[in-house]
């Protein structure tokens, strides 16, 4: 099971979250706004893929980041 997170790094303490969905097997897909080499290490060990937009209000980058 794919499971799209989007903003994985906010709140700070929401990495756990990709943290449980890759416990119960499942491919915690990342999309946020935050530099890939500013997540927190644990939250990058946890996502299986991540893609960053420049805006997350911005509806067309997200429909084509999904």
């Amino acid at each position: 099971m794919n499971y799209i997170h989007f903003s994985p790094a906010y709140p700070p303490n929401y990495y756990q979250f990709s943290l449980a969905l890759k416990k119960a097997g499942a491919a915690a897909l990342g999309i946020g706004d935050t530099p890939w080499d500013e997540l927190n290490p644990e939250l990058r060990d946890k996502l299986h893929e991540y893609y960053k937009v420049d805006n997350l209000h911005n509806d067309d980058r997200l429909v084509a980041a999904v």
